[in-house]
Order: C-alpha cells, then sequence, then structure tokens
C-alpha cells in the first residue's frame, strides 16, 4: 500500500468528533455576559477583558489571567459578581478559582 492509502485508512480509523453546535454559547461567553450584566460592559472591559475560562471540575470554576496584579484584584473587588456569574452559567459551581497563566513563551515549550 502507498503513503497515500497508509495514510487514508489511518483516517478510516479515526474517531470522528462530535459536531458543536455553533449557536451554543460556550461557557467563557456565558460568564463573559453574566459578568457584563451584572457589573456592566466598561467595568468588565477594565478588569475582565483578558480573563478567560479554564474549565469546570468538581464543582468548581477555574479561570486565568495573565497577571497576578489582575488575579489579585478580580479576587478582592469582583469575586462575588465573578461566582454569581459562573453560578448562572452553571447550576454545578460552587466555587472560583482564578490562577495566573504561563505567558506565551513558556506554555509553547511545554
Amino acid at each position: 500500500m502507498g503513503s497515500k492509502g497508509a495514510i487514508a485508512a489511518s483516517c478510516a480509523q479515526a474517531p470522528v468528533p462530535p459536531l458543536v453546535n455553533a449557536l451554543e454559547p460556550t461557557l467563557t461567553e456565558q460568564v463573559r455576559k453574566g459578568l457584563i450584566d451584572e457589573i456592566g460592559p466598561d467595568i468588565y472591559e477594565c478588569w475582565f477583558s483578558a480573563f478567560e475560562v479554564e474549565g469546570i471540575d468538581a464543582g468548581g470554576l477555574t479561570a486565568s489571567v495573565p497577571v497576578r496584579y489582575l488575579k489579585n484584584w478580580i479576587e478582592y473587588k469582583y469575586m462575588p459578581s465573578l461566582l454569581r456569574a459562573a453560578k448562572r452559567s452553571n447550576a454545578s459551581v460552587e466555587w472560583v478559582e482564578i490562577i495566573v497563566r504561563k505567558p506565551v513563551a513558556d506554555r509553547l515549550r511545554t
């Protein structure tokens, strides 16, 4: 079998990922909308524009920001609003953890 045949055979055996409904908002988008409703678009843009939801696990939502100052400020000033928005997005959320993301160069190395 030539290389094209081997590629075709391996592709035929690969599982097909489920289709994602493009109209269904992502968790990040749901939390974003909830935060904007809660704190307003200006504050959201100032403090949450670099905020990313990483996922939900065991009742907790993990989110990330690029710098520690932003993490500390959001925790101090906006954690109750963030928790309410997260709970509206997913009823299983009981707590929120904010982590500081690794710089892009570090993420590319690992």
